[in-house]
């Protein structure tokens, strides 16, 4: 077949269990009522800095999936001894709100890390991620609070994001906003229940301060809706051009014609999957440009990014496992 990774039947949509998974999730009684009061009242920490990313993806015409990832500098953390290991402990709290003030959605949750004594001192140079999957209706403008505690030291953050899911529309070509991330993995099948940094039957890590090492991959996710399906093959017809500029120069320009980029399609959605690899680029910043042409309805979409360039730390060397 000439894509054999492909298959567009509805029950295979890897996208499908988001649909009952929201609709039947139940709120669970929130364990850190002290990080819920921080919401309530307003009150403003810093002393355990924390960086986010939200995505928008389209789930149906109603609804849109907001991944929200956290990333914390394990240097900022502290570790205790645990059984050999040395652990550190976090609490998250977040909730969505209307402009109104009304709870959409609230969730908290407690992670933990646990590294061996002679991992500890490597690992300090590196950072830790979490990932929450969350769903909101379209057309509507939000509020995220999150709070953050070291539960060893104490130490607090707290970030407050408006959210405002864009208007996917219905008949005009559309994409969701790039991904770009260090590590994208197909999975054999989608997971039964939600899982972090897995949207459908990919596994992606977002890379949330947009920084990568001189020759990593850069790699780029995205989604594109209101394609049309070729009525013979019932297949879509694509042209995706990415782009990569410095100070304004063109630098690496990659057009797909024959899909490539496609990992799957429906009536609901392309999934779009590419690598560029940044050989011999220098450090700085650069701003990539994802161009779309559906070669059947002649409609066209584009997306911009930014993302930053550095050289590997000399002394250590970051081990970006899942």
């Amino acid at each position: 077949e000439e894509y054999p990774w492909i298959n567009n039947r509805a029950k295979d949509n890897p996208f499908r269990r988001y649909e009952t998974y929201f609709q039947v999730q139940q709120p669970a009684p929130i364990k850190f009522t002290d990080l819920k009061e921080i919401v309530e009242v307003d009150l403003s920490y810093d002393s355990l800095p924390v960086q986010i990313r939200h995505d928008y993806f389209k789930l149906n015409d109603n609804e849109v999936i907001v991944p929200v990832t956290l990333q914390f500098r394990d240097r900022d953390l502290t570790f205790k001894e645990e059984n050999g290991s040395h652990v550190a402990r976090i609490g998250i709290y977040g909730v969505i709100t209307s402009l109104t003030n009304r709870i959409i959605t609230e969730f908290d949750d407690e992670v933990s890390l646990a590294y061996a004594p002679e991992e500890l001192h490597r690992r300090l140079t590196e950072s830790s991620l979490y990932q929450k999957l969350l769903s909101v209706k379209g057309n509507m403008r939000y509020k995220l609070d999150l709070v953050v505690k070291d539960l060893n030291s104490g130490n607090i953050g707290v970030v407050r994001k408006a959210i405002i899911p864009p208007d996917f529309g219905e008949n005009q070509l559309a994409m969701s906003p790039p991904v770009l991330s260090g590590f994208i993995q197909q999975l054999p099948e989608a997971p039964p229940q939600d899982k972090m940094f897995v949207l459908g039957d990919i596994w992606i890590r977002p890379q949330v301060d947009k920084t990568f090492f001189v020759n990593d991959p850069l790699g780029i996710y995205l989604q594109v809706y209101n394609a049309a399906l070729d009525q013979t093959t019932s297949r879509p017809s694509l042209e995706v051009t990415y782009r990569v500029r410095k100070d304004g120069e063109l630098l690496v320009e990659n057009t797909d014609r024959e899909g490539g980029s496609i990992q799957y399609f429906s009536e609901q959605r392309i999934v779009l999957i590419n690598a560029l690899y940044l050989t011999n680029f220098a450090p700085g910043e650069y701003s990539l440009e994802i161009q779309v042409k559906d070669l059947i309805s002649d409609q066209e979409t584009s997306a911009t990014d930014a993302f930053l360039v550095k050289e590997p730390d000399r002394q250590f060397t970051a081990s970006k496992t899942p």
